[in-house]
């Protein structure tokens, strides 16, 4: 049996100054860009590649890697914007990618 020596009576206070609001909001652009990029991280290491064989690969091979022609407008389109709403599907359709592959 274990003996638990008794603790002096003590008291955490919590500092929640710091967390009163996020320090940047994320705007839409770099928002897009965070989720492609996600997108051809998860592509490279499904497909076992480093990141220097990913760059060098030409962009029809990596289409084709992808597959799904949404995910590959994400990746490739520079002038398509996206609504939150049609980002977190596609954040969804990303999670989803590698299972069925």
């Amino acid at each position: 049996m274990m003996v638990v020596p008794e603790k002096e009576n003590w008291r955490h206070v919590f500092d929640l100054t710091k967390f009163n609001q996020r320090p940047e909001k994320l705007d839409p652009a770099t928002y897009r860009d965070r989720v492609r990029k996600s997108l051809l991280t998860k592509v490279r290491i499904h497909h076992d590649l480093t990141r220097d064989e990913m760059a060098m690969t030409p962009p029809p091979e990596v289409q084709a890697m992808i597959g799904d022609p949404r995910l590959v407008e994400l990746a490739y389109s520079q002038s398509r914007t996206y609504t939150p709403q049609e980002l977190r599907k596609l954040m969804q359709a990303i999670r989803r990618w590698g299972k069925n592959n």
